[in-house]
């Protein structure tokens, strides 16, 4: 993550050289979508993969300041693992409440279905999301499909937007998530 001041230099006041980096050991991290937080911490998406190919959603809070916020799981990174093969966290929002709503795509069959989770602000997951373990999964399409955006209704419910393969080409999908209802268009 870099902070730049107005006229495009780098901002010294973050991490002192304006740029942070997250670190995992024995991992590779990706991030996917990055949001301020009201109160000027900073809040990050994406996945870790490991040599042995297992992946996990990543979500990382840093403060203000660039530095990783310890008041988040204890480091500031909270990384998750649902299904046996790839997921990837590629788009988050924050409710009113301030919990975190992370959208992507988990392969717990061979093939890519569509993932919502919830986590606490404190970055455990929401056990009263979903079927009580945080997490909505959706098959959508034939094969393959992912969340790439996602946002937060006034109403509450939970708008996420991506892609399905359908008639073996890739279409727009979206879905709308509110209690015990997943609807799908795709």
């Amino acid at each position: 993550i870099a902070r730049f001041m107005p006229n495009g230099s780098a901002d010294p006041t973050f991490s002192g050289d304006g740029k942070t980096t997250l670190s995992l050991a024995n991992m590779a991290v990706g991030i996917s979508d990055m949001l301020i937080l009201p109160d000027g911490k900073i809040l990050c998406a994406g996945n870790a993969w490991n040599q042995s190919e297992d992946y996990y959603f990543l979500l990382a809070r840093f403060n203000a300041n660039g530095t990783p916020d310890n008041s988040f799981d204890g480091d500031g990174i909270v990384i998750t693992r649902s299904g046996v093969f790839r997921q990837s966290a590629d788009a988050l929002a924050v409710q009113q409440d301030g919990k975190i709503i992370v959208a992507g795509y988990i392969n717990s069959s061979g093939y890519n279905d569509v993932a919502v989770l919830r986590f606490k602000p404190d970055g455990t997951l929401d056990n009263s999301f979903g079927g009580g373990d945080g997490i909505v999964t959706t098959p959508v399409g034939e094969s393959y499909a992912s969340a790439r955006d996602v946002l937060i209704q006034p109403d509450g419910k939970i708008i996420a937007a991506g892609y399905a393969v359908v008639n073996g080409f890739e279409d727009f999908a979206i879905l709308r998530i509110y209690p015990q209802r997943v609807f799908v268009f795709a």
